[in-house]
């Protein structure tokens, strides 16, 4: 089964701390589409419309965002890796093609075998390629960015399971962290001392 459904696709949305609101947000925006939360960070969305990529900007509780390409109801790594060849496969890469895989899901995925794998089959097509590994089972939003897997240079390949099936994709974007950390951190500094009148002043006005 493809990401075809009526007419549309599906595209995956990872939420951040606050899944509620995250969702909320989602509902907002796509009021006229249909959402369904799969996992309790992970809403996938059916579209008849193409996603512009920087509708992420726009909602500050997601994460990550892409698109999804395939429904297995195999977890074999062979499976997968057949399935997500089609669409992670670049046609061609001038410089290193970095590559990560990600898995939302309980079930024991061997990730390393499917990433070997991956790699080989870059190599006999003379892709030089990179896999970014994580102490983690999904790679975040942070390590994505850093190491190009979106875009033309780089790709995440995204599991997700729900009610024994398995969706497969790839990151389309990112929170956009350096933006969010500038809003933080780079407004300027608080004046505690504007408006205020010198000590002399407030000593005159006492004896007054």
């Amino acid at each position: 089964m493809t990401n075809k459904i009526s007419n549309g696709v599906r595209y995956f949305f990872i939420l951040g701390a606050n899944p509620t609101l995250s969702l909320a947000e989602l509902a907002t925006i796509f009021n006229n589409n249909k959402l369904s939360l799969i996992q309790k960070n992970i809403v996938i969305l059916e579209s008849r419309q193409e996603i512009k990529l920087d509708i992420i900007k726009k909602i500050g509780g997601v994460i990550k965002f892409g698109l999804i390409y395939n429904e297995l109801t195999s977890l074999a790594a062979k499976d997968i890796l057949k399935s997500a060849a089609i669409f992670a496969k670049p046609e061609k890469v001038q410089a290193k093609f970095n590559f990560g895989v990600s898995h939302y899901g309980k079930s024991k995925i061997n990730t390393k075998t499917i990433a070997m794998e991956f790699k080989k089959l870059l190599k006999q097509t003379n892709i030089n390629s990179r896999w970014v590994i994580s102490r983690e089972p999904a790679l975040s939003s942070v390590v994505v960015e850093q190491n190009r897997l979106v875009g033309d240079r780089g790709v995440e390949i995204v599991m997700i399971e729900f009610n024994k099936k398995l969706f497969l994709g790839k990151t389309l974007a990112v929170q956009p962290f350096k933006e969010l950390s500038f809003r933080d951190y780079g407004r300027p500094a608080r004046d505690d001392r504007s408006g205020m009148l010198p000590p002399n002043s407030l000593a005159r006005r006492g004896q007054g």
